[in-house]
């Protein structure tokens, strides 16, 4: 059988969110800075010993709900997104999910129209027609279903990156944390950033 051009197109975007798009962690956590670096304190830029942490600083602080951005995202592909700030996600899980919706109406209304000219043609004079009619029809009902069950996962997968998300919404990256050259001795590396 022959998929359509629209099928195919939502398959694709489907495709560039769970490969390209999930991937990327939330870019506010990222650019996130100390506050004592913002302050201009003068240990802003010397590192902390790790093993010691005074009892007034808390390891961290979660300004977003992940449960509540885990719920939006359930009802409304998208919303836990742009509740935890990630705009880019959220026009794309929300676009891909309307496009969804829209093939799954589209290939009922072909499975409806097909099923009607099943029953339009009776007799032994259409055998033939009803036997292409049929084949049509269970092409159409197979990719509507096929296109609940993308939906669904989409709205799994939007859910699950809205609460990992809001889980790291506050979580500070320290630039002096990691991997650097002691100057021993040659040293490469790369660094990305998006």
């Amino acid at each position: 059988m022959y998929r359509t051009g629209a099928v195919n197109l939502l398959y694709s975007l489907v495709f560039l969110i769970i490969v390209v798009l999930f991937p990327m962690g939330s870019s506010h956590a990222q650019n996130t800075q100390r506050e004592s670096a913002k302050d201009g304190s003068a240990h802003a830029n010397s590192p902390q010993d790790s093993s010691r942490v005074s009892n007034d600083e808390p390891l961290y602080s979660v300004s977003k709900k992940p449960t509540l951005a885990a719920l939006m995202s359930l009802a409304i592909p998208g919303s836990g997104q742009f509740y935890t700030e990630s705009y880019f996600k959220a026009v794309i899980f929300f676009g891909v999910d309307v496009g969804m919706w829209y093939g799954i109406y589209v290939q009922n209304q072909r499975y409806q129209d097909h099923q009607d000219r099943i029953k339009e043609l009776s007799g032994d004079k259409y055998a033939t027609l009803r036997r292409q009619e049929i084949r049509l029809a269970d092409f159409y009902k197979n990719d509507r279903n096929r296109l609940l069950w993308w939906t669904a996962g989409l709205t799994l997968l939007a859910t699950f990156d809205a609460y990992v998300d809001a889980h790291l919404y506050d979580f500070e990256i320290d630039p002096t944390v990691g991997a650097t050259p002691s100057g021993d001795g040659p040293a490469a590396g790369i660094r990305i950033t998006f």
